[in-house]
Order: structure tokens, then sequence, then C-alpha cells
């Protein structure tokens, strides 16, 4: 069903209908892997429907459909949430939505994510292009659409911009930090041994958080002396990674693994845990040990692997595999800790200093 571009009273109003109906299509188009209760989320979903009140009513909303595991729904929201405060605070005289073009939203990416990382300013733009070309194709007025035509294509600042070197433990660090994981196991409560054994597996098989919290009996089989962990990544793409039976074998003896799709990591009602419950214990054991660094978290350990992989067989190749990146580019930011490459360039110019 198409609409009228501006659609309600007000140009708030219609960009927020339009935020609705992008944010039920891009929930329909989602991997279902990781919703926990589709019943619960449809019903999210029906509200967001029935239309609401304000941007605000609407986040709360899509709050609720990433804790039910539209995991990413965020990734596309924010972005839009920003747009429609933009635009109430900054042009508050606009009359209708023809009048945002692509000047207009270069503008507001100036003054929403100047400062961001190059990450968050290309998902911010992935954002926006998804959004336009989506009403491009939903709106109709007496028999004619309004094609906003947003791409984007030729703003350096977002799209090339700079690459951040990932925070990594080193290696007394990291010794620090498993003693730290040691005492935190013997903590008493069942739940601190299943916490550990979450984070061991992150550190000795680079998964994301949200990888590892969603995996299910179905996705663990032995082979020899250690299991094969099939897990679905970014992207909606599968792939497997292997993991020392000792890391998971007792803590399976623990849960009922009958169910095939029982959840190995579940919160007391046998549910998926959440990605900050799992940072927060990451970050206790941190402070708890007196490691200080500027990121913390389960990517703090994903990137911690992902170093060390490399140091030890220069194959990026197979540090982009087990890592889960679609693009070898994105797993070149961990040559940038091999010094021993980097010391190729000391002394070239000795010979001449004597």
């Amino acid at each position: 069903m198409k609409y009228e571009l501006d659609c309600k009273s007000s140009v708030g109003k219609s960009l927020l209908f339009w935020i609705e109906k992008f944010v039920v299509y891009k929930v329909s188009t989602l991997s279902r892997r990781h919703i926990e209760n589709i019943d619960k989320l449809n019903i999210v979903m029906e509200q967001i429907k029935e239309g609401t009140e304000s941007i605000e009513e609407l986040s709360l909303l899509v709050k609720k459909a990433r804790n039910l595991g539209a995991i990413s729904m965020h990734t596309y929201f924010n972005p839009l949430k920003k747009l429609l405060l933009y635009i109430q605070k900054h042009d508050k005289n606009i009359t209708t939505l023809k009048k945002i073009d692509e000047e207009y939203i270069v503008d507001y990416l100036l003054d929403a994510c100047v400062s961001y990382s190059a990450a968050t300013k290309k998902n911010y733009r992935v954002a926006l292009i998804n959004f336009f070309k989506y009403v491009d194709k939903q709106n109709i007025d007496n028999g004619i659409r309004h094609i906003f035509d947003i791409e984007l294509k030729h703003i350096s600042w977002i799209t090339k911009g700079g690459t951040r070197l990932p925070t990594f433990l080193d290696d007394d660090n990291l010794k620090k930090f498993f003693d730290g994981l040691k005492e935190y196991t013997r903590l008493p409560s069942k739940c601190f041994y299943r916490n550990a054994t979450m984070i061991y597996i992150i550190l000795n098989t680079g998964l994301r958080a949200t990888e590892v919290l969603n995996l299910r009996v179905k996705d663990i089989t032995t082979a020899g002396s250690f299991y094969v962990l099939t897990v679905i990544g970014k992207g909606n793409k599968e792939r497997k990674v292997l993991l020392e039976n000792e890391i998971l074998e007792d803590y399976l003896r623990t849960i009922d693994t009958s169910n095939r799709e029982t959840i190995i990591f579940p919160n007391l009602k046998g549910k998926v845990l959440h990605q900050s419950y799992l940072h927060r214990q990451i970050m206790y054991i941190l402070d708890m040990v007196g490691i200080k660094t500027a990121k913390k978290g389960a990517h703090l350990l994903r990137h911690t692997f992902a170093t060390r992989l490399y140091q030890q067989t220069k194959d990026l190749v197979l540090v982009q595999e087990v890592m889960g990146h679609s693009d070898i580019n994105t797993t070149r930011i961990y040559t940038h800790f091999d010094n021993s490459k980097l010391e190729g360039s000391l002394g070239l110019m000795s010979e001449f200093v004597a």
C-alpha cells in the first residue's frame, strides 16, 4: 500500500509516520535466528503499525524489538531519529518533506556525526540511503511518486574515513585478565561459571557477543578433541570455528542437551541473555584486576584473539575466515601490530652513518 508523502498535519508527524513504516519493513527483512519470542515481537510491530505519538514513544518500541532479538534495528533507527529531531530544532518552518534533498542531508550529517568514528558515519550513510529508497518506492500523490534520490556518493569524509586500530590486551594484561577470570569463576553462584565459560569461548574463538549468546545445542558438534561451533554472523552468514573440548565439555554437563533448540547460555528464565549483561561481567573482571583500556567488553577480547592469531600465523585469510569478516580490508587492521615486518625498515641508512 502506498501513501501520500506529506500524509500528516506536519512535516515532523509525516516523517515519524515514514520512520514507523520503515522500521516495520526492516524488521521483516532481518534474520529470525536471534528472535527469542516471535509472538512478542509481532505485538511490538503491531503497536508500531498503529502509530505512535512521538519519536520518543517509537524509540521505546524499537528498544523492545531489539531486546527481543532484532539486534541491528538501532543501527537503522538512530540516524532517522536524530534526523527528525534535527528538523524539529533547526527547520520548524518546513512545510513539506519535498524540501529535504541531498544537500540538506549532508548538512544534517555534518551537524550530527562529524566527530563520530568512520564506521558510525558509514552506518548513518547506509541507514539514510536505505530509508529514502524505501520512501521513494512507497509514496504516491495523484499517481506521481516523489523521488528523493539520496545517494551520498561524493562526501569523502564519510565514505573514506580513517581506520581506528582496535584496542587489545597485551601479554601482561592478558595474563592478569586470565588470573581475574579464574577468581571470577570461583564466585559462589552458577551464573558466574556460565559467564566465565562464555568469556573463555570469546577469548579462544574471537566470536562476537551475540554469536556466543545465541548458541544452541544444535550449533555444537564434536570432532575428536575439539568442538565445532556453527554460528550465524553479520549479514546472516554462517561460519564454523573450533574450540578445545576442555573449555566447554564440563559446562555442557550442567544443562539439558536433549533438546537441540536449548540455549547454551540462558538467563534464569531460559531466554537469551542481553549483550549488556555480558559486557558488564567483562568490565567487572577488568576493574577487578586493574586493567584500564579505552574499550571494554566482548569486542576487546575479540580483538585480542584476532591480534594474537595473526601474530602467530601471519595468515590474513585465516584471520578473516575465523573472524567472519566479509571484506579482508577489515582484517588488515591486525597487521598493524606485526612489529617483525616493521623491523625491516630499520637500519636502511646505517652504512652511510659512520
